[in-house]
């Protein structure tokens, strides 16, 4: 898998640019029950390795319910 070439923000005023617009792509509804688990999700790329992570907890327990990650080549 090849990682495509990221332009990052080069300072504050164009990170907040690059926030503004993909802010405008949030849609906001009401959920259609309660939330009961929520997901943290994480990446890291080396030059050989892409990393990614995730936890699922239960909010009304708070208790890790699952958590699993991959490394690929």
């Amino acid at each position: 898998m090849e990682i495509p070439e990221v332009s990052w923000p080069r300072d504050l005023d164009e990170a907040r640019s690059v926030q503004g617009s993909l802010s405008e792509g949030v849609m906001l509804r009401p959920l259609p029950g309660p939330v009961k688990l929520v997901a943290g999700i994480d990446a890291a790329f080396t030059e050989k390795n892409t990393i990614a992570a995730v936890v699922v907890l239960d909010i009304e327990r708070m208790e890790k319910v699952e958590e699993t990650f991959s490394i690929m080549k």
